[in-house]
Formats: C-alpha cells, structure tokens, sequence
C-alpha cells in the first residue's frame, strides 16, 4: 500500500519525539537552563513557574532542559516529569516523584517517611533531583500547594537543598488562589510560553515533516491550511498542529494518494473536530459556502479565495437563484458571519480569505 509516510515516519509525530530544535522557544529554554544552573552551581535557587496554555511548547522545553543538565552535570543530578493530570492526590505525586529514585513498599509509606528516604538516597548519592510538576494546575488548586510544601520539607528540616522543583501551569490562576505561606516559596520567575502563531508553527513542523514524511509528500498548501486552523481553532496549539498533519496523512494514505494535500486536512479536521462542533448556518451561508465549494473543487489543494475567486463564487451563488443581494452585502456576510462570527474561514494578513472548516467535497454533497 502507498505511504506518505517514511518507515517508522509515524514516531515523529507522536507527542513523545523530542524535537533537536525548539523554534521561538529557545530563549524560553536557555532562561530555564539558567535557573537550574545558578541553583545547582551556587546555591541560589527560587521555584520558577511556567504557565501557558497546551501546545505552547511548555512540556517539550522541561524535557530538552533536563536532557541538556543530565549531560553537563553527569552523574551528578537526576530529573523527573510528573504528569500531574494522573496525579489527582497529593500523596499519588510524591510516590511517583520518589518512586523514580526508591523503593516504595507494597504496605506503601506516610509522606514523611518518602521526604526522609528521598534525602537520604540523594546524600547517599551526592545528587541534586530536579522535578517538574508538569500540568498541575488542578493538582495545585485540590491540595492546595501541598506537594510544592513536601517537595521544599528536606531544605527546611536539613539545611541544603536537594530537590529543585519548577512548576508548570497552563495559566497562573492556581498560584495565585494559594496562601501567602506557600505563594512565598514559588518566588522565582514566572515565564509565560504564549500561543504560537501561524508562522511559528509552520517553523515547528519543519523538522517532523522532514523526518516523519517522504520528499514531497506535503504540499505548501496543505501545511499551511494545518497552520492556519491550528493559530485560528486551536490558539496555536503546536500539538494540535501535529496531530493534524499525522491525520491528515492518514488519510492521504487511505485514499492511496502519494501526497498531502490541503482537501486531506479539511478532512482530518473535519472527521475529528469540525463536524461535532459546527455552528448552525442558514441555507444562505450553506449556499454561499457551496458556491466556494465550487470555485475550489478543481484544485483540492486550493486555499485562498481571491478578488477574482470572490467575483465568480459571488456571480455563481446568484446565479442559482439565490437570495438577491448585492456583492457589497455579500462580502459583509463573509466578514461578519463566516469570519468573524463562524470562523468558518479565515482571514491572512493582507486580508485574503482561507477556505479551511470543511472538506470541499463534503460541502458540494450537501443536498
């Protein structure tokens, strides 16, 4: 059967590949490296935050942090990513985190006894433990900061700290709720990761594509119309992205085409989002969109509506007797309604209309 995809191409598109580059986030990054070495170089060290929403890179970068201070400190530190949303209690986390370095017995052990084994594996060991409390927000706002205490006890109770924790949040609200008690110790900086936009993310995919997929097996556009629905539909989720150009190589691979083309990723976005959320439209907007539709289907990897596309697709829409109205009035529908409102399409900067919500094909079938 044809592929777009090389052998094994799919595991570059899977949410556990880590990136060589990290696009718009290496700032991001080299500021938290900086952190973690002044704390483990002198000593001087304040819990820092990240927060920003999903897809914005906030996982990926811990994970290239911890890798880079695993080479350049050898040895001499461990690191852990707990993925706070399988955590629901307090005590499930600090297993987990302590669970990564010791033994944790069948009859289990009280919070203090793993904080007391964890500081004498690590003094045993000469090592610092670097921690990331990834997606915790929910985490933080049911126990109110109590992990973040646990993991700060061995500094208080022992004098030196061995345990570095940053913590990671998809928007500073649960911080904020926290005591002052426990606001007090998350008293480093707090970096925001914001979403990506279109181009960025265009930048992101590059390396996967060219891993994950066979030479030419993309088009422009298709990796664009990805794009676009991801800054529009996603808040610039790289994730979703992602995921996107994956599914829509599926199904690229399932209509044994050798190339991704814009049609296949209305597709996949339409199979696994678009159709289950759509906003109610008129037979208007049905009819208008059907007249785009058309201007399209000869080239499926089509995007763009142009000046002259508007002009034929306006021309088309009253020529079967449509609703009588003028082509002013009828631009106003795509700003207002299908825009703006709908976000049925999309609008680049220098104001060109993105055709991306639905499949053409789709849109032409119905009756």
């Amino acid at each position: 059967m044809m592929s777009v995809f090389k052998e094994d191409g799919w595991k570059y598109f899977d949410i556990s590949y880590l990136p060589k580059k990290m696009p718009h986030r290496e700032k991001e990054k080299n500021e938290i490296v900086d952190i973690f070495k002044l704390g483990l170089d002198k000593n001087v060290f304040k819990i820092p935050v990240i927060y920003g929403p999903s897809g914005t890179g906030k996982t990926t970068v811990i994970h290239k942090v911890f890798k880079e201070l695993k080479e350049l400190y050898d040895g001499l530190i461990e690191t852990y990513v707990l993925n706070s949303l399988t955590a629901a209690k307090t005590y499930v986390a600090i297993t987990r985190i302590a669970s990564h370095l010791i033994p944790i017995p069948h009859r289990g052990l009280s919070q203090d006894e793993i904080i007391d084994r964890l500081y004498n594996v690590l003094k045993m060991r000469d090592q610092r433990y670097l921690v990331a409390l990834d997606d915790s927000d929910d985490l933080i706002r049911r126990d109110g900061g109590k992990i973040i205490e646990l993991l700060t006890r061995i500094e208080e109770e022992y004098g030196e700290r061995l345990i570095y924790p940053i913590i990671i949040v998809r928007n500073m609200a649960p911080i904020y709720s926290l005591s002052d008690h426990i606001k007090s110790k998350i008293d480093g900086p707090k970096i925001e990761f914001r979403p990506y936009n279109w181009r960025e993310l265009i930048d992101i995919i590059e390396e996967r594509i060219e891993l994950g997929l066979k030479e030419d097996a993309i088009s422009e556009n298709a990796v664009k119309v990805s794009a676009y629905i991801s800054d529009e539909i996603f808040n610039g989720s790289a994730r979703e992205m992602i995921n996107l150009i994956y599914n829509s190589g599926l199904v690229a691979d399932r209509e044994n085409n050798s190339r991704i083309i814009a049609e296949h990723v209305r597709k996949a976005f339409y199979m696994s989002y678009s159709r289950n959320i759509a906003p109610a439209i008129s037979d208007m907007e049905i009819n208008i969109l059907k007249a785009i539709a058309k201007r399209l289907s000869a080239d499926l990897d089509k995007i763009e509506i142009t000046k002259e596309d508007i002009t034929y697709i306006y021309e088309y829409f009253r020529d079967r007797g449509s609703r009588r109205i003028e082509l002013k009035q009828f631009i106003h529908i795509l700003d207002e309604e299908l825009y703006l409102k709908k976000k049925l399409l999309y609008k680049d900067e220098s104001g060109r209309y993105i055709f991306f919500y639905y499949p053409v094909t789709h849109i032409l079938n119905i009756v």
